[in-house]
């Protein structure tokens, strides 16, 4: 539905599971492309959607947020950042070559125009 393309060597090396490729952390190493990596360290989508914190998704200040919904959004944050970390040294290229950006914001798409940015709402 998304014309969504994948990688031979990763599909190769995940036989059991190709789908698994659709997914940065699997299909990253097998990538030879030189790579930046633009993300937010707080996902506003997965916050919501997967994590059930309401208090955090796009535009909240956090103050409604319990001790332990900040934890989670904070042990969320270092592991993104973590698992970005990985995926810079996972191999020789790309420990030569990629770099990244990670904002401290909490969004969904860190390169487009989405939850409103832009638009002053």
């Amino acid at each position: 539905m998304m014309n969504a393309t994948s990688n031979a060597g990763c599909e190769a090396a995940h036989a059991d599971d190709p789908a698994a490729c659709m997914f940065a952390p699997t299909i990253f190493p097998y990538l030879q492309s030189d790579m930046m990596v633009v993300e937010g360290a707080y996902d506003s989508w997965q916050l919501l959607n997967i994590l059930s914190l309401k208090c955090s998704y796009y535009g909240k200040d956090l103050s409604g947020c319990s001790a332990a919904e900040n934890a989670t959004i904070d042990a969320y944050g270092d592991a993104m950042r973590a698992s970005i970390l990985v995926a810079l040294g996972s191999t020789a290229h790309h420990r030569r070559s990629a770099g990244c950006f990670v904002s401290a914001c909490i969004t969904h798409v860190e390169t487009a125009d989405n939850e409103n940015h832009t638009s002053g709402t």
